[in-house]
């Protein structure tokens, strides 16, 4: 046990060490893909950990789904309606035949024409096809 006056230094350097301890902890706990508790959507087991993070989108090139996070792309052989399911309770839409968006990810939204371009925070554009306009109207993503 420490001396009274050592007490002081003792109780100091146990506090630096609890705070270095949980801000290494806040640290790697923050990027975690959806830390509300629930469980991140399936469609992220199919790819890197390094690359989990959360959903923004999903495209379609070729015969793979490019998976677009907030910490990379991934490309993965599937179908993107298969791909869509596995995106669990991420509130998001279709809004392309080749395209699927996260609506959280989106920064902004502004229209060409008969069609609309949906930017994401990671400044990767998504179009939007005229079929989809209205669907991005009502879910309040472009002024009507």
């Amino acid at each position: 046990m420490p001396t009274v006056a050592e007490l002081p230094i003792y109780l100091g350097n146990i506090f630096i060490i609890a705070f270095i301890v949980a801000a290494m902890f806040h640290m790697l706990s923050r990027d975690r893909p959806d830390t509300n508790n629930a469980l991140p959507p399936a469609i992220l087991d199919r790819i890197p950990y390094e690359k989990r993070g959360r959903l923004m989108a999903l495209s379609v090139e070729d015969h793979y789904v490019r998976i677009i996070t907030t910490k990379g792309v991934e490309f993965v052989l599937l179908r993107l309606s298969d791909a869509m399911r596995e995106t669990g309770d991420v509130a998001g839409m279709q809004v392309h035949r080749s395209h699927w968006i996260a609506t959280q990810a989106v920064k902004s939204a502004r229209r060409d024409d008969d069609r609309a371009i949906l930017t994401l925070v990671n400044d990767t554009e998504i179009p939007v096809s005229r079929r989809y306009v209205t669907h991005i109207k009502k879910a309040g993503l472009l002024a009507k």
